[in-house]
Parts: structure tokens; C-alpha cells; sequence
């Protein structure tokens, strides 16, 4: 038995993206109970799941139909020149057979491209995750609730100032298991909306490893960038996963686009701006903000 793990229409003005998990057996993730208990139980289960390869997906709606297969992660996408509206319930089915899903599986979210576009990174820098230390950080995910993790005020005060004339997706190497918990914890926390891009659905196994492609974001922000109309970019980050190094590279080859760039402080011990990382991002963008808590965000130049 198959079934969705998370459905996401991302929706152009002249096309819609969708986006979406199959797994082997039943999902019961999609409403995370914020039950302590609960919530461990689920996170931790889908470490045991097993995707769907090489499966067949048809997604129907409104007369329109496309087909896609899934990778070696049960990670699916497809394009239509179609409009999706919210209130779709477009009709999915793998191999052919027809798949139930519940309401909460599908996140629709709406890219006008005549605003400026936030790229944010998820992890230490919207959502306190202590990347930098590895074993808290797994506990860290496994038993706190969305209700329980703490946002980072500071990048939501950024958010806030930038206003609504911007779209904004996420990109982040936590791996899609993550996303029923990263959804949550956005809605329970009103940060603004916006496409999750994640590395793909794991085993356990492979999270005690943690042997992700270290490309991911690169390769995730220049494929957003190459396909997006928008002029002007925004990068918000955090000195630790290697944003500095990440940004460095988007803005060498998308110089001209990137607008600003803020950068999280982590660690009030470790100024990262005097290492080789911040002085090559430097380099490509002069218009940088390096904050932290404490910092005075009004008096920054939006």
C-alpha cells in the first residue's frame, strides 16, 4: 500500500510545480499531535519507513493531467503551464491506483515574481536546532514539538521588515521527514509562508550518518534562480552548515540579483566575520548584515 507523505503546489503565474513524497505503507504524520509523546513517535517512525522507487504518479485536477516517477528517496515533480488554485483536491494515483490523503497533505503556496524574492535557510536560523551539535540536535528533533521548539526572533523581526512585497521559500538540509514538524511549527509560530525544499526522505541509518550531498543548496538556489523572474534576491542564513560558503556561491554567479544578504551570529564567542568564508562572500556582496538577538534591527537598511 502506498501513500503521501507531503504535497506541495507551488504556484506561478504562468505554471504550477508540484512536488511530493510516496511512501511504502500508511502515513499518519500529516497531523502531528503536540503531544510530547506523540510527536516522538512519529518523527521517529518515519526514519523505518520505506519510499516508493520507480513508481508511476498522476496528478489530476481540473481536466489536467501529469505524470512523474519517483526517485530512489520516493521524492517526485512535475510542471504543468496550468493554474492550481487552494481549494484544489486534485486527484493523485501511483501505478494507477488511486490514493486518499488527508487535506492537511497538500500545501499550496502562491510566487507572484513581480515582488523580491527571501531565500531562507530553515535550521539555527528560523528554527533553533543546534546544528552544531549533533547529538542534541537529534534529540532536540525527535522530543520537542512544534510547540516547543523556539523560533529565532531575531530573522522573524527581519522577516517582518522586509514586509509582504516579498515572496519567500526555504531551502535546508533537513531531509523531508522533517516536513510535517517544519510545517506545524511555521503555522504555530505565523512565520510567513513559503515552498520547503529539502534533501531527501532518510532511514535511520542514514541520519546517524548524516552523509548528505553537500551541494544541496547550491544546487537547490541555483535551479530556483535560473527558473524565477524575480530581480532582486535576499539571502537570510547563519554562520553555521556552511551558509557563508553557499551564499558566496550563489552570488558569484548571480551577483547583480542579490540584493542583501543577513547572516545569524550562533555563537556570540565566534565572529565569523573575520574568516576567510566571510571575506570571499564580501567579495561578491558588499550589502551584508551579520546579527544576532541582541542586535538593533531597526537602525538596518532594508
Amino acid at each position: 500500500m502506498a501513500s503521501i507523505w507531503q504535497l506541495t503546489a507551488i504556484v506561478f503565474p504562468s505554471k504550477t510545480i508540484i512536488l511530493g513524497v510516496i511512501l511504502d505503507g500508511a502515513n499518519k504524520a500529516s497531523g502531528i499531535s503536540s503531544a510530547k509523546l506523540s510527536s516522538a513517535i512519529e518523527i521517529a517512525k518515519s526514519y523505518f519507513k520505506s519510499t516508493r522507487s520507480g513508481d508511476k504518479v498522476s496528478v489530476k485536477w481540473k481536466g489536467v493531467e501529469q505524470v512523474a516517477e519517483t526517485d530512489n528517496h520516493g521524492f517526485f515533480a512535475l510542471t504543468a503551464d496550468h493554474p492550481f488554485s487552494e481549494n484544489q483536491n486534485p486527484e493523485i494515483l501511483v501505478n494507477g491506483m488511486p490514493l486518499t490523503y488527508e487535506k492537511e497533505i497538500l500545501n499550496v503556496y502562491a510566487v507572484r515574481e513581480n515582488h523580491n524574492l527571501i531565500i531562507s535557510d530553515i535550521d539555527d536560523t528560523v528554527v533553533v536546532s543546534h546544528t552544531n551539535k549533533r547529538f542534541k540536535s537529534i534529540m532536540t528533533t525527535l522530543f520537542k514539538t512544534y510547540m516547543e521548539r523556539k523560533p529565532v526572533t531575531s530573522t522573524s523581526k527581519i522577516f517582518d521588515a522586509l514586509g509582504e512585497g516579498h515572496d519567500i521559500v526555504y531551502v535546508s538540509r533537513s531531509e523531508y521527514n522533517l516536513f510535517p514538524l517544519l510545517s506545524n511549527f511555521m503555522k504555530h509560530h505565523e512565520i510567513p509562508r513559503g515552498p520547503l525544499f529539502l534533501t531527501p526522505f532518510i532511514s535511520f541509518r542514514e541520519l546517524l550518518r548524516n552523509r548528505k550531498d553537500p551541494d544541496f543548496k547550491i544546487k537547490t538556489i541555483n535551479l530556483l534562480l535560473e527558473h524565477s523572474n524575480h530581480r532582486q534576491i535576499v539571502l537570510v542564513g547563519d554562520d553555521t552548515q556552511h551558509d557563508l560558503e553557499v551564499y558566496a556561491e550563489i552570488a558569484r554567479i548571480h551577483g547583480p540579483r542579490i540584493r542583501k544578504i543577513f547572516i545569524r551570529q550562533t555563537d556570540l564567542r565566534k565572529d565569523r566575520r573575520h574568516s576567510s568564508e566571510w571575506k570571499e562572500l564580501d567579495h561578491y556582496v558588499n550589502n551584508m548584515v551579520y546579527f544576532n538577538d541582541a542586535t538593533d534591527l531597526t537602525m538596518v537598511n532594508y
